[in-house]
């Protein structure tokens, strides 16, 4: 054979080996692209699980303490499942019934602006592909929200809306300016964007010091008031911190999700009688503190999950009795327990118990 015929020959092998070659490098680089897909087109805030929650005290005794913690930086602003249902909430709130839900008084204005600086920073940063910071002419740097598809000016006088309002409408956290008043020594509320309380309304508080926003907590005065206030006194920006706590909260027929989650009149005492187990929810705050440098004020953060009581884990069944199990009388009067706890205690022995027979059959 001359050497023309084995080239024409092996033409047809060499082709076909570039061929096999091209499709591997191709099928190589399409799967790479599938690996690491673009967040900014991915992100969905449906997908995220919820911060988790602090354990119910399991121990049985009880202690009055603040129970603080160092905040997990990584985790202070969180975004879940729950963000769009939540915000749709907090924008008919802010809507409809602003004055009940946000104030800031007169000199809290830099304050303010400081924490929608410090939102949008972290915002940013931690979620690059929900929140995007678009830089327009001198006087427009706007913040687009991809998953509302609102559009906020970050720039002074910022459209003409409380540069406070604007963090609330990125977050599902409450946020709470707190400022040492040097004519008392204490610490007051100056700027409040309280969407989610519990019995109270910042239209009636906003100007409040500690003790007074706390003064309906049993033997508060006694037991905490002045560690408090040295706690608010010696936060610093280096070192944050957060604690939890709960609430159990009875629902009633016709509630809608912002009769639940916005109560500013305290609730009327249901007929324990009628209380059932699904009109029961467990209202868990998360609420974190940190020092604002450049105002020296202490921002005050609550984020708000509810849980229905019939979702409770077998775990957290277990802690939640021995916890409300706990409270000395004053305590389980505050929060409610002569309407819902037999009905609470009585589910949860019952699920408890259900579990444990379907686990000896096993």
């Amino acid at each position: 054979m001359s050497y023309v015929e084995v080239v024409i020959t092996l033409i047809p092998l060499l082709l076909l080996v570039v061929f096999k070659g091209w499709q591997r490098i191709v099928g190589r680089q399409t799967t790479q692209r599938n690996a690491f897909p673009d967040k900014r087109r991915e992100f969905k805030s449906q997908k995220f699980e919820s911060y988790p929650q602090q354990p119910f005290n399991q121990s049985g005794r009880y202690h009055m303490t603040m129970g603080l913690r160092k905040l997990d930086l990584g985790c202070w602003l969180t975004i879940d499942k729950t963000y769009l249902t939540h915000q749709k909430v907090r924008t008919d709130l802010l809507a409809n019934m602003k004055p009940q839900v946000l104030q800031c008084l007169p000199g809290s204005e830099d304050a303010c602006t400081e924490v929608l600086d410090i939102v949008v920073d972290y915002l940013t940063t931690k979620y690059p592909a929900m929140y995007r910071i678009v830089e327009g002419n001198k006087m427009t740097r706007n913040i687009n929200n991809i998953e509302t598809g609102e559009v906020f000016n970050l720039n002074h006088p910022f459209d003409g809306m409380n540069p406070l309002e604007i963090a609330a409408r990125l977050v599902c956290e409450d946020l709470n300016v707190l400022k040492k008043i040097q004519e008392d020594g204490n610490h007051h509320l100056v700027a409040s964007a309280t969407l989610f309380p519990v019995g109270w309304s910042v239209e009636d508080r906003i100007g409040w010091r500690l003790s007074q926003l706390h003064g309906t907590v049993p033997s508060w005065q006694a037991k905490l008031e002045p560690s408090v206030e040295r706690f608010f006194s010696r936060i610093t920006v280096q070192q944050p911190m957060e604690r939890s706590t709960f609430f159990v909260q009875v629902t009633h027929q016709g509630q809608t999700l912002s009769d639940i989650l916005c109560q500013l009149e305290a609730s009327g005492n249901a007929e324990p009688s009628t209380i059932k187990a699904n009109d029961i929810l467990v209202r868990r705050e998360r609420q974190t503190f940190k020092r604002l440098p450049r105002s020296d004020t202490v921002l005050f953060t609550v984020k708000t999950t509810v849980t229905p009581l019939v979702d409770l884990a077998k775990k957290e069944l277990i802690g939640l009795s021995k916890e409300i199990a706990s409270w000395p009388a004053d305590v389980a009067m505050y929060k409610g327990r002569h309407v819902w706890g037999s009905c609470v205690m009585r589910f949860c022995g019952d699920r408890l118990a259900s579990e444990a027979d379907g686990e000896s059959n096993m």
